[in-house]
């Protein structure tokens, strides 16, 4: 599926060796397991680390969405948007 995991890896983390995006939530699965995100569950709208951001703001600014760090956002993270093609 091109998304950079091997096959094996994929297995371990529960996601689709055929899918980038095993999840369908618009963010591939190597970018959710490397950030430290459940790429095999819709997890986007969760906050395990109760620093007032969720998990797909995390992911989207680069930051660890189980580490409190959002006094470090204007120094470590930054902003873009994922767009999911239809």
């Amino acid at each position: 599926d091109c998304d950079t995991l091997t096959d094996c890896d994929e297995q371990i983390i529960g996601t689709n060796a055929q899918r980038m995006d095993s999840d369908d939530d618009g963010i591939s699965d190597a970018v959710e397991f490397k950030l430290g995100s459940q790429a095999s569950s819709k997890d986007l709208a969760q906050d395990p680390d109760n620093d007032r951001l969720v998990t797909g703001e995390e992911l989207t600014m680069h930051m660890n969405p189980v580490v409190d760090d959002s006094d470090r956002l204007s120094v470590k993270g930054y902003r873009y948007e994922i767009v999911k093609n239809a």
